[in-house]
């Protein structure tokens, strides 16, 4: 990993035991340890995982010097999970989606267009979800919030309102659920203690392949139109 600069970021808690956690954000290397972890144990985890660091490492250099490129017709951008093409609309000044593909006329391609349009369908369709999961699994929340959050996905406050990110409409349904629910859940254990992600497990079986997912796409997906 010569070639491939990054900081690293070490955060210990006395919370944790025995697991760690490698997360990449942007062109950091953040670690998430037990307290008592000592430097020759995060040396070899550092080497346990140095293929898997390379890869994480050099998929955000990717992005970052393609992110200039990212509006232009025939690139593909996420929607629910699915990629999509971007096509032009010749016809009206509306964008929509159809067979794989999301038209945008040309007066609309660009960021500022494209942002208020992703807002929008977020707008239509978050929270009418996270009022369907509230219903399926009795959790009530006091107010929900779509915000542009550059780092993290969703918060839960002691006042029980609940922030997400307007960009899990870019997420698979499975994906966004489980950020959903891990939310919820802080309504009723805020921590993140085994009795919270017991009930995490009870609500999201797949929380765990959605933790991976995120893992390994969210660098691209959180700074999308940024």
């Amino acid at each position: 990993m010569a070639d491939i600069k990054y900081q690293l970021e070490i955060i210990r808690s006395k919370n944790r035991h025995k697991t760690i956690t490698l997360k990449i954000k942007n062109e950091r290397l953040i670690v998430l340890a037990p307290q008592d972890l000592t430097d020759k144990q995060l040396n070899d985890v550092l080497i346990k995982k140095a293929n898997w660091i390379e890869k994480q490492l050099k998929k955000t250099a990717n992005y970052k010097n393609s992110s200039s490129h990212i509006i232009a017709y025939g690139h593909q951008v996420f929607y629910q999970g699915v990629l999509l093409t971007l096509a032009e609309n010749r016809a009206s000044e509306e964008i929509f989606i159809s067979e794989a593909k999301l038209y945008v006329p040309a007066i609309s391609l660009n960021k500022e267009a494209l942002y208020t349009w992703y807002r929008g369908q977020a707008e239509l369709k978050i929270p009418s979800r996270v009022h369907t999961l509230c219903e399926n699994y009795q959790f009530s929340l006091a107010n929900l919030h779509l915000k542009d959050q550059k780092k993290r996905w969703g918060s839960c406050s002691s006042l029980k309102n609940i922030n997400l990110s307007w960009r899990l409409i870019l997420l698979p349904l499975w994906v966004s659920d489980y950020i959903i629910i891990h939310e919820l859940c802080h309504l009723k254990q805020p921590n993140h203690s085994p009795e919270f992600w017991s009930l995490v497990a009870k609500y999201c079986p797949k929380y765990q392949l959605a933790k991976q997912y995120l893992k390994e796409n969210e660098t691209a997906l959180i700074s999308f139109l940024t």
